[in-house]
């Protein structure tokens, strides 16, 4: 059987994972509470060197962008790929859809040379029952397989196949 979290115990593991850490405001609590002397202190380990190194990490902390700094649109970003918006692949299927004025089934024995737009070959692939055929376009000279209507779904998990992980086995993994 294959494990899953749920929403119950993906909650649990989240609590556990906040036991770990501490909060900004504990943390800053806890070192409002420290003094220069204790920060000093031989038998705290704590050295000179120690503090300097961590006001140069909070300082670099402080320096980092917030959170309102951060986009929160796409169009806030640098479009470096090149991708498409929605009204560019609209428009780019369009173009490619425009002469089409219906679509054709032809039932063929061997695909010919070529093909004509708008129409769907239908090859026979041998199969029996609902799945006989194998269908083609003819694209950008030359014989495009667009698909075929057989599915083979034995090999697929289906809800039986799953398990939840239970809290004590979240727990097993803080051990």
């Amino acid at each position: 059987m294959a494990k899953y979290t749920s929403d119950t115990t993906l909650s649990y593991f989240f609590g556990r994972i906040k036991e770990l850490f501490a909060t900004k405001s504990e943390v800053g609590a806890k070192q409002d509470q420290l003094t220069a002397d204790q920060l000093n202190a031989a038998d705290s380990g704590i050295t000179e060197a120690k503090v300097t190194k961590y006001d140069a990490y909070e300082s670099t902390i402080n320096g980092k962008a917030d959170e309102d700094d951060v986009p929160t649109k796409v169009s806030d970003l640098t479009n470096d790929s090149n991708y498409q918006t929605g009204t560019q692949v609209t428009e780019s299927i369009n173009n490619a859809l425009k002469d089409i004025t219906g679509i054709d089934f032809k039932i063929v024995e061997t695909l010919p040379e070529t093909g004509v737009k708008g129409t769907i070959y239908l090859l026979s692939n041998g199969g029996t029952g609902t799945n006989i055929y194998d269908e083609y376009v003819y694209v950008n000279s030359k014989w495009e397989k667009i698909g075929t209507t057989d599915i083979d779904l034995s090999t697929y998990w289906n809800q039986s196949n799953l398990v939840a992980i239970t809290t004590a086995e979240v727990d097993e993994l803080f051990k």
